[in-house]
C-alpha cells in the first residue's frame, strides 16, 4: 500500500508474499557496491530504529565481507604476479647465459630463445618470423611447439595478415589477441588459418633493427583464450629483444668476414 513504491516492485511483492521491507545500501569506499535487503511475508511491519540500526550493521557486515573478498582476490592476484615474474626472469636469465645463444650461429641463438619460451606456462607455440625480401610476406625462421615439436606447420605467411595496408614497419606496437576466433580485429583469412592449427591467443612483437621492423616474434597457446597480463607483454617484448640481438650480433659478424675477405684479396693484389 506504500504510494513511494513503484508499481512493478508492488507486482513483484504481491507475486512473492512480500509486505514490509528495508533495503539497506552496502558500500565501499564511498560508492554503494550492493543493498542488504530484508522483508517480512503475510504482515506489515513498523520497523522500530532499533531493527533498522540492525538492519545497518548486517550492511556494513556484508561491506566488510566484500573487502576482505576483494583483498583476498588482490592477495592471490600479487601472489601469480610475483610467481610469473619469477619464472619470466629465470626463463631470460637462462637464455642470455646459454653458450649457444652467445656464440652460436643465429639459427642456433634463435632456436634457443624458442625453446625457452615454451617452458613458460602459458605459451603454446613460439615462432619468429622474419621479413622476406619484397617485405610483402614473413618467413618462420624457426619454430618451437610444445605439443607438435620444432617447425610444426610452417610457411610463409603474407605481411598483410599483421598490416591491412601490407607495410611490415607499420607494426610498431605488439599486436595481442586473447582470442584468435572471435576477435573482431583478426582478419578472416587469419581467423581460418588459426582455426586450422587449432591457436587462441596471441602476441605478435615486433623485432626491430636499425629502426626496422625486421621480423615479428610470435607466441601461441592452443585450445584456450587467454587475457594476457602486462607482464607477460614485457616477457615476449624481452624475448623480441633478444632476437634483436642475435640478428645484431649476426649481422656484425658477416660484415666482419666481409671486410676481413675483403683486406686478404687487398693483401694478395699488392
Amino acid at each position: 500500500s506504500d504510494p513511494a513504491i513503484p508499481e512493478t516492485r508492488k507486482t513483484y511483492a504481491r507475486s512473492n508474499g512480500l509486505r514490509s521491507a528495508i533495503d539497506m545500501p552496502i558500500t565501499k569506499d564511498g560508492h554503494v557496491v550492493g543493498v542488504f535487503c530484508v522483508r517480512s511475508c503475510t504482515r506489515k511491519v513498523e520497523w522500530s530504529r532499533d531493527e533498522i540500526m540492525f538492519v545497518a550493521a548486517l550492511a556494513k557486515m556484508a561491506a566488510l565481507v566484500f573487502e576482505r573478498t576483494e583483498r583476498q582476490k588482490a592477495e592471490i592476484s600479487l601472489s601469480g604476479a610475483a610467481e610469473r615474474l619469477k619464472t619470466q626472469q629465470t626463463i631470460l636469465d637462462s637464455i642470455v647465459r646459454h653458450e649457444a645463444f652467445r656464440y652460436g650461429t643465429i639459427a642456433q641463438s634463435i632456436a634457443i630463445i624458442n625453446e625457452h619460451a615454451i617452458t613458460y606456462p602459458f605459451i603454446d607455440r613460439s615462432n619468429v618470423f622474419c621479413c622476406a625480401d619484397d617485405r610483402q610476406s614473413l618467413v618462420p625462421f624457426d619454430l618451437q611447439d610444445r605439443h607438435h615439436g620444432q617447425n610444426h606447420h610452417r610457411g610463409p605467411i603474407p605481411v598483410t595478415y599483421f598490416d591491412p595496408g601490407g607495410d611490415i614497419d607499420a607494426v610498431t606496437e605488439p599486436l595481442v589477441s586473447s582470442d584468435h576466433q572471435t576477435d573482431p580485429n583478426i582478419p578472416e583469412a587469419r581467423r581460418a588459418y588459426s582455426a586450422t592449427l587449432g591457436l587462441r591467443a596471441a602476441i605478435d612483437m615486433p623485432i626491430v633493427l636499425d629502426r626496422h621492423v625486421i621480423g615479428l616474434f610470435a607466441v601461441r597457446t592452443y585450445d584456450r583464450p587467454r587475457d594476457w597480463t602486462q607482464d607477460e607483454l614485457l616477457f615476449v617484448r624481452s624475448l623480441a629483444n633478444l632476437a634483436s640481438l642475435a640478428f645484431e650480433r649476426n649481422k656484425r659478424e658477416t660484415a666482419e668476414i666481409l671486410v676481413g675477405k675483403a683486406a686478404e684479396r687487398m693483401q694478395l693484389q699488392q
